[in-house]
């Protein structure tokens, strides 16, 4: 797994993590998850993995204990601690290569000058996968909605973590304008999503 997907997977993880707190009335778990998931991600972009994994047990164990308390969903807790598990095997393997490539000796390669090397080819999906990829997406939703009868905007974003907030939106525009899907109440945080 490259670095750039591992960095895009925890700020996903981390997310989800600050809008679960952003719902918790208790100062002190609020306070702890929003600190340990900022310590989680300064660690992870200062290469510190083994930390990084200290942080996303410590944000696995208040997430959890939000849960037997009453103040975080079960399921959000549950989908989130399934994401947490998946990253921290994926910063194991991340480690193990990393620490390999210390201790290997540095060896400069030669380039050839510009005007010989050949131009990479760059892959570009075209709009029909792109266009896959975005229906099997607003299925799952559909099915997740119809799943519970009702959801709001924020549980469908802790039942997506690795879907950003923006392209969720997007895809609960298409969906109610393709009548997949009815928007309830005037705005804000109030409005909720059902199967049509």
């Amino acid at each position: 797994m490259s670095i750039e997907r591992l960095k895009n997977q925890a700020q996903e993880v981390a997310y989800v993590a600050l809008r679960l707190a952003e719902l918790v009335d208790q100062k002190d778990l609020k306070e702890a998850l929003e600190g340990s998931s900022s310590k989680f991600i300064h660690n992870l972009y200062t290469e510190q993995y083994r930390e990084a994994k200290k942080e996303l047990s410590g944000i696995q164990g208040l997430v959890a204990l939000g849960a037997n308390l009453g103040k975080i969903n079960l399921e959000n807790a549950d989908l989130l601690s399934s994401k947490i598990h998946q990253l921290k095997q994926q910063l194991e393997q991340t480690e193990s290569v990393s620490a390999q490539i210390r201790f290997q000796p540095v060896l400069k390669e030669i380039q050839a000058p510009v005007s010989q090397s050949k131009p990479r080819e760059r892959k570009i999906e075209t709009g029909q996968k792109q266009g896959n990829k975005a229906n099997e997406r607003q299925e799952k939703i559909v099915a997740s909605i119809k799943s519970v009868g009702k959801m709001e905007l924020r549980e469908i974003m802790a039942t997506f973590p690795e879907i950003s907030e923006r392209t969720i939106r997007y895809d609960l525009k298409n969906l109610c304008e393709s009548g997949k899907l009815t928007r309830h109440g005037a705005g804000g945080p109030g409005n909720y999503y059902t199967a049509s």
